[in-house]
């Protein structure tokens, strides 16, 4: 544990690949964001050094500028006929549903409600559904009102992000080698992206084959499936 002006803090530190090094103080209070804060090394540095053995210059002080880099959309899908989601950059402090325009070919659409899912993901409910299999495009407002835990404003959006939807791209039945042979089927759902297997069966890596459940109903002559994995 650290001190950052008598605020408990904890401290993690990563070495970038562009050869640089940070140190995050993370505090276990909200700071005020009105006050400016500073950082100042000691005027004797003993202990900290880069990794060729330099130390840090002593009794220097450094003023935190707020990150005002204004939060962007980075991901945008199709959760349920009327939910889309979208992932931003960085945590947000709002999400304003009035922000947002969904357009499905010519019909655009305003976002009715906002649903937070963690910090930096959020479900945006529609006024009326869409086609699950739909690929909607994402634009705002001129000036939209969502920002960030820091009161950055979110840039608008003018060049329209189209979703990226997870979804089943078939489902193929093979016929086994030995027709005389029993349980020498398979059902193969190829989808549109890499998947989590760890989501599907919790320890599931892919690497092996791993139990499942093979429901079938036929109440036509089409054959319907179900695949339960436990």
């Amino acid at each position: 544990m650290c001190k950052v002006g008598y605020v408990p803090a904890e401290a993690s530190y990563a070495n970038n690949t562009d050869g640089t090094a940070t140190i995050k103080f993370t505090t276990g209070s909200n700071l005020d964001l009105t006050k400016t804060y500073k950082v100042k090394t000691n005027s004797t540095v003993s202990g900290t050094k880069d990794i060729t053995g330099i130390l840090l210059a002593a009794n220097s002080v450094f003023a935190a500028v707020q990150n005002q880099i204004a939060p962007t959309v980075k991901g945008v899908s199709v959760r349920e006929d009327n939910k889309i989601r979208v992932v931003f950059d960085k945590a947000m402090g709002l999400v304003a549903p009035s922000d947002f325009r969904v357009t499905v070919g010519s019909s655009t659409q305003t976002t009715t409600c906002v649903t937070p899912i963690n910090s930096t993901v959020f479900d945006l409910t529609l006024g009326t559904a869409i086609d699950v299999n739909a690929t909607p495009s994402i634009t705002t407002a001129v000036n939209p009102q969502s920002e960030d835990t820091f009161g950055a404003k979110q840039g608008a959006i003018t060049n329209a992000i189209t979703a990226d939807n997870f979804k089943v791209n078939t489902v193929r039945l093979d016929q086994g080698a030995a027709v005389a042979v029993a349980g020498d089927e398979t059902i193969t759902i190829t989808f549109n992206d890499s998947l989590d297997a760890d989501s599907i069966k919790t320890g599931w890596t892919g690497a092996a084959a791993t139990t499942a459940s093979v429901f079938l109903m036929i109440p036509t002559r089409q054959l319907h499936c179900r695949v339960l994995v436990y």
